[in-house]
């Protein structure tokens, strides 16, 4: 319902290439080069995906300045339909004259 205050968690695309990485140096032994090498990859994967743009997100600001905004054009509304035999009558009374 709120889906603009809290969005789905999307998959970057470097996700699946770092836990595909990660399963690989899994059957890698600690002291092995390629381990060393996978491990130095994982760790430029990582810092690319902490660079990747975060996707724009409503702010709670906005949010609270267009209900701010909808609750003072109801009041109005709700005015101008309950009160719209007194404002037009006023027009009508005769002034006192001096």
């Amino acid at each position: 319902m709120f889906k603009f205050i809290r969005p789905e968690k999307k998959i970057s695309v470097i996700d699946p290439v770092i836990e595909a990485l990660i399963s690989e140096m899994a059957g890698y032994d600690a002291a092995d080069e390629a381990y060393t090498t996978a491990s130095l990859n994982l760790k430029t994967l990582i810092e690319a995906k902490a660079v990747e743009p975060k996707p724009d997100r409503v702010s709670l600001d906005t949010i609270v300045v267009v209900a701010a905004n909808l609750v003072g054009i109801a009041m109005i509304l709700a005015f101008e339909k309950n009160g719209i035999i007194t404002s037009k009558s006023m027009s009508l009374l005769n002034r006192p004259r001096t």
